[in-house]
């Protein structure tokens, strides 16, 4: 990690945050910072440890929520995390009511301009040190109403839940 000039943190939504996985991950990174402190814009912060050099964070998640605030709490989680010690905070590719998509591809319904998107995203963050809105705005878009989503999804639900019924 230490001679990554990009880290990305990829991690499923759980309950509005990283999982624990990714959380722990993040716990240990602290020997990156040294233990002393320096205040910025009136706040302190860690500084970077000798010898590190600076680095961008990507965050890379996915929800089975519908809606694309679900992820708020995350990313705003993140960007206080570039703070101590100083990373760029360059994006977030984030795919909100995730099981849709899988679906979708597997029906072979047409939503490869994600999948493009996302490639994209990656091209441009190595080529540019960046990734443009736009194009994280297509990896995230609404693929069908809320409301068809909760009822597809609660039907799922309810037929795994008389299957584990059945099987007790």
């Amino acid at each position: 990690m230490r001679d990554a000039d990009i880290l990305v943190y990829a991690t499923p939504l759980y309950s509005y945050g990283m999982n624990s996985q990714m959380k722990n991950l993040i716990d240990r990174m602290i020997v990156l910072a040294e233990p002393f402190m320096e205040v910025e814009e009136g706040r302190s912060r860690h500084i970077a440890g000798a010898g590190e050099k600076p680095r961008k964070i990507v965050l890379v998640s996915n929800c089975g929520l519908w809606g694309i605030d679900n992820f708020d709490p995350l990313v705003v989680h993140v960007k206080k995390l570039c703070q101590d010690p100083p990373m760029e905070y360059a994006g977030a590719l984030l795919r909100p009511h995730g099981e849709a998509l899988r679906a979708m591809l597997d029906m072979g319904t047409p939503v490869g301009d994600i999948i493009d998107a996302a490639r994209e995203a990656g091209r441009r963050l190595i080529a540019d040190g960046k990734m443009s809105q736009a194009t994280l705005d297509v990896i995230s878009r609404d693929l069908l109403p809320v409301e068809v989503y909760v009822k597809m999804a609660n039907e799922q639900f309810r037929q795994v839940m008389a299957r584990h019924k059945a099987k007790s």
